[in-house]
């Protein structure tokens, strides 16, 4: 996996979105942290809506990025979006009221629904084939291990210098990240013809042509509805766990760190596991797996005792980043360079969608049904795994031709042939972006 970092052109984009994701987790425990001094035991909810302005930052914007991300020098758009929110963060020491807070969350995920997408479209073009998918488990093993030491490292800095004073330090890390960035000479830009056809296209259908390319490719469909089941259970987790441990189990802060823990070393674990298998089994499996442990993890939740929690919750975690992993990662590998700006967009408005249905659905299942929330949540899960399987049933056999014209010989029965030598032929096809599969019966060379 950490071969990938030989490409000097990746380790730079790796060490960049590494440092200002240790910043990121200085943000946000501040602004908790923040949100008790200003409101007081009325801090969950402003949390909460900060979140949701999150979401809805990233669900709105992250379309709008897509097209720009296909036209324009990413480097541009990954340097710019580190700048301003430098500057945004910069400015939380100074807020004194709740609406100055909501304010500056939302345009700080507006930047970051900006740079996250551009940031994984711009992997596969700085990579070589072999090197994409251990450089995409690399991003998410990092991703994942800052989850859960960043908070913690974010605790022993705040405890030392103080809640605001470490918006500075996470200030500064967004502008190392951007200077890191600015060391890549090559512009990172796709080449192709995207101004002529924006030109001769509308405005809308420029929007949307990310989502329409997502959900074109059966694979990808077959992705995102394994990730919504992922962000149904994910989101119960995230949500009714602390209510589980300190008022079920009747246990501390500590041991509830314990288990949430467990679930981010699941998701370490998952990558890593990848890393070393992806060549050798078909993703298609490995998604189904990773849905499979994650209800089962639900289901045998049912009053679990702390330990069992930790192993179930531990392989849930396994189970998430194995749903998230391959489809990052069969993004880069199915849509073409010129269009996966646009599609890396999409799939990050759909998937954060998914996570506003399932945070209010835990939510609602926590407070109304806490007894059978995680059976519930499992039950969930188990039906979309059905339908998804009996909708895309053959997700790991299709694939598609990329509007390339090629030729290949047939052969008929003598009852069906042509007055061609021998009675062979070749034909040029050109395929626009379809699917269809290939089906070879005895001699026949059949496309559907």
């Amino acid at each position: 996996m950490f071969q990938s970092l030989r490409n000097p052109t990746f380790a730079r984009l790796y060490t960049a979105q590494a440092i200002s994701l240790l910043g990121d987790a200085l943000t946000w425990l501040g602004l908790a942290l923040l949100a008790v001094e200003l409101a007081g035991d009325r801090a969950p909810v402003i949390l909460a809506t900060a979140l949701t302005c999150r979401i809805v930052a990233f669900i709105i914007c992250a379309p709008i990025v897509g097209i720009i991300a296909d036209q324009l020098d990413r480097k541009l758009i990954l340097i710019g979006t580190h700048l301003v929110r430098m500057l945004l963060v910069g400015l939380l020491p100074f807020v004194q009221t709740i609406w100055q807070l909501y304010t500056i969350v939302l345009i700080i995920n507006i930047f970051h629904a900006c740079f996250t997408p551009t940031y994984q479209a711009t992997i596969p073009i700085v990579t070589e084939p072999q090197e994409y998918a251990p450089a995409m488990a690399l991003a998410s093993v990092t991703y994942q291990t800052l989850s859960i030491i960043g908070p913690g490292l974010a605790g022993v800095v705040a405890g030392w210098l103080g809640a605001r004073t470490i918006f500075w330090l996470d200030s500064g890390s967004f502008l190392l990240a951007a200077l890191v960035i600015l060391t890549i000479r090559q512009p990172l830009t796709v080449s192709n013809s995207v101004g002529e056809i924006a030109a001769q296209t509308s405005y809308f259908s420029r929007l949307t042509i990310g989502t329409r390319l997502l959900f074109a490719d059966r694979f990808l469909r077959y992705a995102l509805a394994l990730q919504l089941l992922g962000a149904i259970i994910g989101g119960q987790i995230l949500v009714n766990t602390v209510s589980y441990v300190k008022s079920t189990l009747d246990l501390g802060d500590r041991e509830y760190g314990w288990v949430m823990m467990a679930f981010g070393a699941g998701m370490v674990i998952a990558a890593l596991i990848f890393a070393a298998i992806q060549k050798d089994v078909a993703r298609h499996w490995v998604m189904f797996g990773g849905a499979i442990l994650m209800i089962i993890a639900m289901f045998f939740a049912h009053q679990p005792s702390f330990l069992s929690l930790i192993l179930l919750w531990f392989l849930a975690g396994i189970g998430k980043n194995s749903i998230d992993l391959p489809t990052q990662i069969a993004i880069g590998e199915r849509i073409p360079k010129q269009q996966q700006g646009q599609v890396y967009a999409a799939h990050f408005a759909w998937s954060h969608l998914w996570w506003g249905f399932a945070y209010p659905l835990a939510g609602w299942l926590g407070t109304e049904h806490s007894e059978w929330m995680f059976a519930i949540a499992g039950g969930i899960g188990l039906a979309i795994l059905i339908i998804a399987q009996l909708s895309f049933a053959l997700a790991a056999t299709t694939h598609e031709h990329q509007a390339v014209s090629h030729a290949h010989s047939h052969t008929h029965e003598r009852s069906h042939q042509h007055s061609d030598e021998e009675g062979i032929h070749v034909h040029d096809h050109h395929h626009p972006l379809i699917e269809h599969t290939h089906f070879y019966l005895l001699n026949h060379h059949e496309h559907h």
